[in-house]
């Protein structure tokens, strides 16, 4: 596939999803999925394509990497988009401050910022990520009462953000899972820090709370949306994309199926948050 061979690709994703099958491992089956319809939309095969999600969604509805392909291959096809996850991921991207609900301005912000400098996790760059530093393990595991009152307070805003969209025929919603987990890490950037486009397959809702922005006057620092990733070919421009105006104390949540980046900022102070995913138990 990274070759560009992608009938080649396709042939061996093909063998591979049947031998996945038969050994019962589910998770390789779901990254195969999404990597076979990735290249069938790549060789431009609109009716092959279309074929072949039909197929996934009889055996697999809530697959994240097949629900962000199936997105954007729908807009550049310009055909409705069948997979029944969230077929409309741009209209589910929820912006809100928590420092009101804290009643404690911005005092839960200072906090997490003194909990995470004390905490020292491990962490460092990564591939995706420039000038900056992204904490690893799960953030929500440690001890500490600013974390703990973070996590309940994500976790009132999204029964919030479900409880908004409960008419919804998506089966983010409608088949929401009874029981979840937090899985969080923090992102500090300096200056020309950003993350480049990526989304979350292993999520199922993701966000960030934003403890720290850097001034500007321009887009500088924010984040942006857009169905397009994964170096996908590009055959219509027009595409939606979507640039958050996102300030100290803000909350963002979205379809983990989402592509997302930070777009660069060139200013001296920090840009600093903690991102998340709900990932079902």
């Amino acid at each position: 596939k990274e070759l560009g061979r992608f009938e080649e690709a396709v042939h061996c994703l093909e063998k591979a999803g049947i031998a996945h099958q038969v050994v019962k491992n589910e998770i390789a089956a779901e990254l195969s999925r999404a990597a076979l319809l990735e290249c069938l939309y790549s060789l431009g095969d609109k009716e092959r394509f279309t074929r072949r999600l039909v197929s996934v969604i009889q055996e697999d509805k809530t697959n994240i990497g097949v629900a962000a392909i199936s997105a954007f291959a729908s807009n550049q096809f310009e055909c409705p988009d069948p997979y029944p996850f969230c077929n409309d991921p741009m209209g589910f991207i929820s912006v809100r401050s928590i420092i009101p609900r804290t009643g404690k301005h911005d005092n839960l912000l200072r906090n997490l910022e003194r909990h995470i400098g004390d905490l020292k996790l491990g962490g460092g760059n990564q591939s995706l990520l420039e000038s900056g530093f992204q904490s690893t393990g799960n953030l929500f595991l440690h001890e500490g009462e600013a974390i703990m009152e973070l996590e309940k307070l994500i976790k009132e805003e999204i029964s919030v953000y479900v409880s908004e969209r409960e008419d919804s025929d998506c089966l983010l919603i409608k088949s929401w899972p009874d029981n979840y987990t937090l899985r969080g890490w923090y992102i500090l950037m300096k200056q020309g820090g950003h993350l480049k486009w990526h989304n979350h397959p292993g999520g199922w809702l993701s966000g960030s709370v934003y403890l720290k922005m850097p001034t500007t006057n321009i887009d500088e620092g924010y984040i942006q949306f857009r169905l397009h990733g994964d170096d996908l070919p590009i055959f219509k421009k027009n595409y939606p994309e979507e640039t958050c105006q996102v300030g100290e104390g803000n909350l963002i949540l979205f379809p983990s199926s989402l592509f997302h980046r930070t777009v660069p900022f060139q200013t001296k102070e920090e840009r600093l948050c903690i991102a998340f995913d709900l990932i079902p138990s």
